[in-house]
């Protein structure tokens, strides 16, 4: 993977720099996030931070005010709760990360003719070939074609909008989500 040693530093520092929490709290909230959202092993969080750290996980849109003051009521400093959180949330990142790299197919097994444009994609542009194009050269004839043909029907079939505000529209929200392209 691309991101290794950083992916690997973040989960060092949550796991075990310093802080207010034992680290080998800190390790069981990590993993059992990251079990939630996919990642395999990961047993369940010390009490009282399991529905807390599932919810985190799992929800993390359904976090009250209510949820924290129940933690803080039980004696739990802002300072605990702020690396529960983390803990939880880099748990469930990574066990998402972890379910989509599962996918080496998509990186790695393209069929020959697939294989042959890919490489010259990386020779012409002497960059790596964005995930999108592998993605969408993996087995193409379930996700490629129909995904392109949807895209250069929004994108250029009829409508209020000119092809370059539409073209505009979708620079602007991958710009949002960071996404180049």
């Amino acid at each position: 993977m691309r991101y290794d040693a950083f992916v690997r530093t973040l989960t060092d520092v949550v796991q075990a720099g310093p802080g207010h929490t034992p680290s080998e709290l800190r390790r069981a909230v990590l993993a059992r996030a990251a079990r939630l959202a996919g990642a395999r092993g990961g047993a369940p969080a010390p009490a009282p931070f399991g529905n807390y750290v599932d919810k985190v996980a799992q929800h993390a849109y359904n976090v009250t005010d209510a949820d924290v003051t129940a933690l803080q009521q039980a004696g739990n400093s802002d300072d605990v709760l702020f690396e529960v959180t983390v803990a939880a949330a880099v748990g469930a990142a990574l066990g998402r990360l972890e379910r989509g790299m599962r996918l080496r197919a998509v990186e790695h097994r393209h069929r020959l003719p697939e294989r042959l444009k890919l490489m010259l994609i990386r020779l012409v542009s002497m960059r790596r070939v964005p995930d999108i194009v592998k993605t969408l050269m993996y087995r193409p004839e379930f996700w490629g074609r129909p995904v392109s043909a949807w895209t250069q029907a929004v994108m250029r079939g009829p409508s209020d909008w000119s092809v370059g505000e539409r073209e505009l529209f979708a620079a602007f929200t991958s710009r949002l989500n960071q996404c180049l392209f």
